[in-house]
């Protein structure tokens, strides 16, 4: 990604940031919409309603320790649960992840 970070400690220091940088907040977003766009592509398109089902949402403060932004990548269409959860059918899942993560 690359971007300068200089701590603010005024602002809250490094919490402060990860709970809300706006420039933070845009980064996180993109990559998540650049995920969706991965796994819209990628979703199994038997009606095209899964992957038209897709969104990002912005979960609040989030992670492990409940000290970060976090956005979800979200399909939300009855059978979604069904469609993924399947191993022959995780592979859009582990691409979204990859793109989301840089790796």
């Amino acid at each position: 990604m690359g971007w300068d970070y200089t701590p603010d400690h005024g602002a809250g220091g490094i919490g402060g940031y990860l709970r809300a940088d706006p420039e933070l907040a845009g980064m996180l977003e993109a990559r998540a919409q650049g995920g969706l766009a991965v796994g819209r592509a990628l979703a199994p398109h038997r009606t095209g309603k899964l992957a038209g089902s897709g969104h990002v949402e912005f979960d609040g403060i989030g992670g492990i320790a409940h000290d970060r932004m976090q956005y979800s990548v979200v399909f939300d269409i009855d059978y979604a649960a069904g469609a993924t959860w399947t191993p022959d059918r995780t592979a859009y899942l582990d691409a979204i992840k990859a793109f989301v993560e840089g790796a």
